[in-house]
């Protein structure tokens, strides 16, 4: 289905092998519902895959708009990690953030596997109007339930938190644009992989890097 709202949050990073459990219990438990108690977080889904490395953790925050993750209720929980948090976030790796404005989003429902793009580009309007037609032929492959794309907004995930000193090898400025594409199951993407790589260079934008991911956990808030 379409993304909620018109901002979304994309989260990627490693994860030490032996936290795996402890870091599901705390994520599920009390990380995302804190998250989504945030005036503006609308749902949030976890994604996970081991091969993915060194990125085995996507996660996915939609909202009302992109202010939404520099908003003061967002920063003062930045700011005043959990105990449980302070705990899990130092197994966590290579952390890759960005806050995005949803410029296309489209879809049938929720895929068990998600294919993430980082993609670099100008923000003109024909390179964007390049990748809507790009996102917009995605939609049409077999077996892709959803196609997302979002213009990355650096200077609202760039302020200094007491979380983020919690976290190993931050990076929240290296990619223009995040590229979503949501498929009943992996072999669907495989199939086609080949198609949706020429699509993009067709737009003419620089492919940084790509991860395939499953669906772990979705939570959504009760007006969503």
């Amino acid at each position: 289905m379409s993304l909620i709202g018109a901002g979304f949050l994309a989260i990627w990073h490693g994860l030490d092998k032996t936290s795996e459990q402890a870091f599901e219990a705390w994520h599920t438990s009390e990380h995302m519902p804190e998250r989504l108690g945030i005036s503006g977080f609308l749902r949030g889904r976890r994604y996970m895959r081991w091969t993915a490395a060194p990125h085995v953790c996507f996660t996915l925050y939609e909202a009302t708009h992109p202010e939404v993750f520099r908003s003061p209720a967002y920063l003062a929980r930045l700011n005043a990690p959990t105990p449980w948090t302070q705990q899990i976030m130092p197994h966590m790796s290579n952390f890759l953030r960005g806050a995005c404005e949803t410029i296309f989003t489209a879809g049938s429902g929720i895929g068990a596997t998600l294919a993430v793009l980082r993609l670099n580009g100008d923000d003109s309007k024909k390179t964007v109007l390049s990748l809507k037609v790009a996102a917009l032929e995605i939609t049409q492959y077999a077996g892709v339930v959803g196609v997302h794309l979002g213009l990355c907004k650096p200077e609202i995930t760039s302020q200094a938190t007491n979380e983020a000193t919690l976290r190993k090898s931050v990076d929240t400025n290296s990619f223009s644009y995040v590229l979503l594409v949501e498929a009943l199951d992996a072999n669907y993407l495989k199939n086609q992989w080949h198609q949706l790589i020429e699509q993009l260079t067709t737009a003419q934008v620089e492919i940084l890097g790509t991860s395939h991911f499953d669906l772990s956990f979705m939570l959504n808030t009760p007006k969503a």
